[in-house]
């Protein structure tokens, strides 16, 4: 969970999600996290994270199982 006043970045996974539909935005923001704080000592690390609401191990499209940190059961 993130710290107080600092934001989570989730992508959304699901059964049959397109596998560069998660990789493609999870690394730049995940390689970005550490630079950023270099440059702005105040600014933590933000958490990138993989959530899903089919259960933490989805398959994508092309049958590669992928696991979700967190499994959402309602609106947060």
């Amino acid at each position: 969970m993130p710290a107080p006043g600092q934001y989570l970045i989730a992508i959304a996974v699901y059964d049959g999600v397109d596998l560069l539909d998660v990789s493609v935005p999870y690394q730049p923001f995940n390689c970005m996290a550490p630079v950023e704080s270099q440059h702005d000592p105040a600014t933590s690390p933000r958490p990138v994270q993989l959530d899903s609401l089919d259960g933490p191990a989805i398959a994508t499209g092309d049958g590669m199982t992928i696991v979700s940190v967190l499994k959402r059961t309602g609106p947060s």
